[in-house]
C-alpha cells in the first residue's frame, strides 16, 4: 500500500512538473532572426564590446533611438553616428571603463515581410571606476528589411536591475 502511494505521489509530482516545464521547452521552438535580421544587431553588440564602429548603413533612414543617457532620443540623419559618439562619451564622463554586453535569446519576436520587432535580455558588464558593474536590461531593435538588407530602424535600451 505503501509502495502505491509513494507511486502515485512520484506520478502526481512528475505530471506537475511536465506541466510546468512544457512551455519552456515550447519556447524553443519559436522562430528566431535570421542570420541577415542579426546583422545589423551584431555589428551593435560589437561596437559595444570593442569600439569599432558599426558600418555604414547599419541603421535605416529616419531610425530612432533611446537610451539613458542625454539627450535620452536620437531622431536625425545621423542617429547612429551620434549615439555612438554619446555613448563613448557617457562612458567616459561615468568612469565606465571596458564595456561589455551578452545578448540572450530573444524573449520576444515578430516579423512581417519587411519589418521585424525583437526583444533581447542582455547584461552589460563594464568597470565602473575600475570596479566590475553588471547592469541587466532589455535590448529592443525594429528592424526593417531594405532590399536583402535588414537595417535598425529602432533601437531602445532598458535597463532593470544595477549592481
Amino acid at each position: 500500500m505503501t509502495s502505491f502511494r509513494f507511486n502515485a505521489a512520484v506520478g502526481a509530482f512528475a505530471a506537475a512538473c511536465a506541466i510546468v516545464i512544457s512551455p519552456a521547452l515550447g519556447a524553443s521552438s519559436q522562430p528566431m532572426p535570421s542570420a541577415a535580421m542579426m546583422t545589423p544587431i551584431q555589428a551593435l553588440v560589437r561596437f559595444v564590446n570593442t569600439g569599432t564602429p558599426a558600418p555604414a548603413g547599419t541603421y535605416a533612414r529616419g531610425a530612432v533611438i533611446s537610451d539613458e543617457f542625454a539627450p535620452f532620443v536620437w531622431t536625425s540623419a545621423d542617429a547612429g553616428a551620434r549615439w555612438s559618439s554619446g555613448f563613448a562619451s557617457y562612458n567616459a564622463a561615468s568612469k565606465i571603463t571596458k564595456p561589455h554586453i551578452v545578448l540572450n535569446l530573444p524573449t520576444e519576436f515578430n516579423v512581417s515581410a519587411i519589418r521585424a520587432y525583437v526583444v533581447f535580455p542582455a547584461v552589460f558588464t563594464p568597470l565602473l571606476n575600475g570596479k566590475p558593474f553588471t547592469e541587466t536590461g532589455y535590448w529592443t531593435f525594429v528592424l526593417v528589411k531594405d532590399g536583402a538588407l535588414w537595417r535598425v530602424a529602432s533601437q531602445t535600451w532598458a535597463g532593470v536591475t544595477f549592481k
